[in-house]
């Protein structure tokens, strides 16, 4: 009988601690928990702008030209530059010949002015390896489906028209409209084409979304620019509003005389 006591006596103080542990680490968690939300409380303090380029379109549009992208560069005045160049593009300030923003705004601009500049695409093998399984799926869906590879060619250069010849300025280049109309455009993409376009354009999205995170935490309180095309803006957005990292809605920003 007495051993029976002292067995419950000994189990009864075994549970104490490890309630007593239990305890412990639910506070260590929630200190940590508090401290990871104080972390993000504290990012709250970077303006974080989207901008979406055209690339060689900036030519075909008379409201948001080279001229028109210089100014909005220069009226947000970042410390900080994410862009969708690689980081040997970067390195090198060389792109392909389809990028004339940056050959002639935006490394002129870099180079006039002290900045933190990020690449925001992929290095190798990553680069390649994405753009390849993106560029077997395209030319798969061309070979098997010529009709509806036709048919996607011809609406996509519409839509392109329509938008272009619809912008007002920057802002409706860069707002809701534009964004819900490219976003449904590569959505419908993916699905047509397949994994191959889906998959390499969500991996390639998020790899940019992850650099800007980066650079939101080693650049805490500076004002941050991410300039990506215009096709990857609304799921950049969309990306960093899910990782509560607070942009600036620059559709609105623009609209009120920012430009």
């Amino acid at each position: 009988m007495k051993n029976l006591l002292k067995i419950n006596g000994v189990l009864c103080i075994a549970m104490f601690i490890i309630m007593q542990l239990s305890n412990d680490q639910l506070s260590a968690q929630k200190w940590r928990s508090s401290i990871f939300i104080r972390h993000l409380e504290n990012h709250s303090r970077n303006e974080v702008y989207v901008l979406g380029t055209l690339y060689k379109r900036h030519e075909q549009s008379k409201t948001y030209d080279l001229d028109a992208l210089k100014k909005v560069i220069a009226s947000i005045n970042p410390q900080v530059l994410v862009l969708d160049v690689s980081p040997k593009e970067l390195k090198e300030q060389k792109v392909y010949p389809g990028k004339i923003e940056y050959t002639k705004i935006i490394f002129p601009y870099i180079r006039s002015n002290k900045l933190t500049v990020y690449a925001g695409e992929p290095d190798e093998p990553m680069f390649s390896t994405i753009v390849n399984e993106a560029t077997k799926a395209h030319e798969a869906f061309n070979k098997d489906q010529p009709v509806l590879s036709g048919s996607l060619e011809a609406y996509n250069k519409a839509l392109y028209q329509l938008l272009i010849q619809s912008w007002k300025n920057v802002a409706d280049a860069n707002g809701k409209t534009t964004d819900q109309l490219l976003s449904a455009k590569m959505t419908l993409e993916g699905e047509l084409i397949g994994k191959g376009q889906s998959e390499s354009w969500k991996t390639w999205n998020r790899h940019t979304t992850d650099i800007v995170l980066k650079a939101v935490k080693e650049n805490d309180g500076q004002r941050i620019l991410v300039i990506t095309g215009i096709e990857n803006a609304a799921f950049i957005r969309k990306n960093l509003k899910e990782e509560k990292v607070k942009i600036v809605d620059i559709e609105d920003w623009l609209n009120k005389g920012n430009l």
